[in-house]
């Protein structure tokens, strides 16, 4: 448990380098910033994709293994205890607790009262006779804050799943194994072989598309450490018009781009503004207006 807590506080500690360094930027900006040695050091780390590097996604791996064995190990034991009452507990068991009262006078001990002061509080509540005439009060409440256990447990796995997901484990795998290789050469898209390209059957992936007023595309471009891989699309994308407004006084109010989406499925193309933090999604492909020129 405390190995996994020392992995989350590193991946909390990771995140905050990826958040402060900029990520995916060309290898000529980090040079000019850090310099040729320091460039070569924070490169091995994988500091300049964190959130895609190899030890990164290890760990996110080891986490959502140990966990989910956690989950599986103790959820059963949890839900059990929900319903039954550890009465079988003898004097000497409870005397062992760090927290117990004795009376040795048994002829002061009420029981209506204790039973009445535990309902009160909310507790549940079984009574068990013993055969030496002796009276066993189990009480307990509080069950459903076990179950935080359970849910912030499954809280990490499904984070960690998002991250492994993002992280796009498919890719990596096919880079190790030779099945695909980053492109760094400047050529056109169409040149890009296949090895240097993701199909539109890949699930995740954060790719730019330059387009100029009136021009068209259905690849985009993901950039991956000194290179790229081309990104296909399962439909074609037109700028067809961009505009910026402006308030009265000639500052800008708003950044707006005119597209025309064109799906072979479809029998007409589909025409949507999209302006900053305002995208627009189709077949699970969201669409930003990031920048212009």
């Amino acid at each position: 448990m405390s190995f996994a807590v020392s992995m989350l506080v590193f991946l909390g500690i990771a995140s905050i380098i990826g958040t402060i360094l900029k990520q995916n930027e060309p290898y000529e900006n980090y040079i000019i910033k850090f310099g040729q040695f320091w460039f070569g050091f924070f490169e091995k780390m994988g500091l300049y994709d964190v959130y895609h590097s190899v030890w990164f996604l290890t760990i996110l791996l080891f986490l959502v293994l140990s966990t989910t064995l956690c989950i599986i190990k103790n959820t059963p034991t949890i839900l059990k205890d929900f319903s039954v009452f550890k009465d079988s507990l003898e004097e000497k068991s409870l005397l062992s607790f760090t927290h117990h009262f004795v009376i040795k006078n048994k002829k002061t001990i009420n029981t209506s009262k204790i039973l009445d002061y535990l309902k009160q509080a909310k507790f549940k509540i079984k009574e068990k006779s013993k055969e030496n005439g002796d009276i066993l009060i189990i009480a307990k409440k509080g069950n459903y804050q076990r179950l935080g256990y359970i849910l912030t447990h499954i809280g990490v796995v499904v984070i960690c799943l998002g991250g492994l997901l993002d992280g796009n484990l498919i890719f990596k795998a096919q880079e190790i194994f030779g099945y695909k290789k980053i492109e760094t050469l400047d050529i056109p898209a169409s040149k890009v072989p296949e090895v240097s390209r993701l199909g539109i059957g890949n699930t995740s992936f954060r790719a730019n598309m330059t387009l100029a007023e009136g021009s068209s595309d259905n690849v985009a471009f993901v950039r991956i450490k000194d290179g790229y891989l081309v990104q296909d699309l399962p439909f074609k994308i037109t700028l067809k018009d961009f505009r910026i407004n402006h308030y009265s006084t000639g500052m800008p109010k708003s950044f707006e781009s005119d597209l025309v989406i064109s799906d072979p499925e479809l029998s007409q193309d589909i025409t949507k503004t999209i302006s900053v933090n305002h995208p627009f999604t189709y077949k699970g492909i969201a669409i930003y207006q990031s920048d212009f020129q």
